[in-house]
């Protein structure tokens, strides 16, 4: 599991977001982020058969789930 370095602000959150900007969210590389979208337990919204997206809401509670 990765270690959180930020404090999020949920108004900071775009309300739709791709690997990259779930990345500089997490603090970890694109690739390390685009397997935490491939994980089960993770939503994310199919834009195209290669576009993938976050809803903000999905991330903040996944994000909740993954407090100890």
């Amino acid at each position: 599991m990765a270690v959180f370095q930020h404090v999020f602000n949920q108004d900071e959150i775009p309300l739709l977001f791709d690997a990259k900007q779930l990345a500089s969210l997490l603090g970890v590389s694109e690739s390390q982020a685009r397997r935490i979208m491939a994980r089960k337990d993770f939503k994310v919204t199919k834009i195209s058969p290669r576009r993938y997206r976050i809803r903000r809401e999905d991330f903040l509670e996944w994000l909740e789930r993954q407090s100890w």
